[in-house]
């Protein structure tokens, strides 16, 4: 389950599980064309982060673009 809050440092997001990554690209999937999503991918692959959050983006990047 995706868990957002804010705190005194700005956002903080926990863990997610790869069920919740495929939800939330089926559903950019859905609203978002083709060329907009390999922007979205591209710009996400750019964000720096720990092992554990590029993991995660690179698991929901790979789920954006899979046919």
């Amino acid at each position: 389950m995706l868990t957002c809050y804010r705190g005194k440092e700005g956002f903080a997001m926990a863990a997610t599980d790869d069920d919740t990554m495929r939800e939330i690209a089926k559903a950019l999937r859905r609203h978002v064309d083709r060329k907009k999503l390999q922007q979205i991918v591209d710009e996400l692959l750019d964000v720096p982060g720990n092992k554990s959050f590029r993991d995660r983006v690179e698991i929901l990047a790979y789920e954006l673009l899979k046919t």
